[in-house]
C-alpha cells in the first residue's frame, strides 16, 4: 500500500489516518483529517485530542 498524502486545498486528508486504523492502540482525527477548516479549529481538536491520552 502506498497512500498519497498530498490533497487539494478543499479535500480532508484522511489517508494516513486510515492507513493506521487498527495498526495503533489510540488514533484520533484532528485538523484537515476532519475536514479543511481554519488553523483555530485544527489547534482547538489537537489540544481536546491531547487531553485524551
Amino acid at each position: 500500500m502506498s497512500p498519497s498524502w498530498g490533497v487539494g486545498h478543499n479535500d480532508a486528508c484522511e489517508d494516513l489516518y486510515f492507513a493506521l486504523k487498527g495498526l495503533v492502540p489510540e488514533l484520533y482525527r484532528v485538523g484537515d483529517c476532519v475536514a479543511p477548516r481554519k488553523v483555530d479549529m485544527a489547534i482547538h481538536e489537537g489540544y481536546i485530542a491531547g487531553k485524551r491520552v
